[in-house]
């Protein structure tokens, strides 16, 4: 299966080495970010190059029913600490310092020369309807039905880091993950065929996206 899917092995977690309780996220057996990255360096820098490596961290945990330990909670969030919009602030938080920690892991490592990082999230967060979410995304109403979501609540992240490469700054165009490639083959200046799928988010079109 593995090969099937075009990775040559998989990594799970009880091939990480010693993972003790303080490595867990609070919603069950999953890795918190910053562990997750941190296992992940040595095993990064071991692999024969060139090497592409697909990682999924665990970011907001769906559900936003489950507070991460104590430890891993960076905010001072006061009554909104346990509720889903502080359980999403906290995750959100631990995910932002675990991938700066992981970034800097890189470049100080001997992979900093010649590795491009790109991180996307996966899915738009599941906001409950809650004044408390209604104050956050500075809605005055919830939509109803899926063509009144409110447009917030459907953004996903995606960036991009590109040792030596004067890539900078923030792109405003819309896209999904069907233009990450063409976007990361176009920043690496390989040519792809006129029949490959998407289009790159830097390019000087807008590329076109279907609902």
């Amino acid at each position: 299966l593995t090969r099937r899917l075009g990775f040559r092995e998989f990594q799970f977690v009880d091939r990480m080495g010693r993972i003790g309780p303080e490595d867990r996220s609070g919603s069950g057996p999953e890795l918190a970010d910053e562990a997750f990255f941190d296992h992940m360096v040595p095993v990064l820098k071991q692999l024969p190059r060139p090497f592409f490596a697909y990682l999924c961290a665990l970011g907001v945990n769906p559900s936003l029913q489950y507070p991460l330990p104590e430890h891993l909670r960076y905010l001072k969030l006061g009554p909104l600490d346990e509720t889903p919009l502080g359980i999403y602030l906290q995750s959100m938080r631990e995910l932002d310092y675990a991938l700066k920690e992981f970034v800097q892991a890189i470049r100080r490592s001997n992979l900093r020369r010649h590795t491009m990082i790109a991180v996307y999230g996966g899915s738009p967060a599941n906001f409950p309807d809650s004044p408390e979410w209604r104050v956050f995304l500075g809605l005055r109403s919830w939509g109803k039905n899926v063509f009144a979501y409110p447009y917030q609540m459907a953004q996903v992240p995606f960036f991009i880091v590109v040792p030596g490469a004067d890539v900078r700054g923030d792109v405003k165009a819309m896209g999904g993950q069907i233009d990450i490639a063409p976007t990361v083959a176009g920043v690496l200046g390989i040519d792809l065929p006129p029949s490959f799928l998407g289009h790159s988010l830097l390019g000087e079109e807008p590329p076109v996206v279907a609902f």
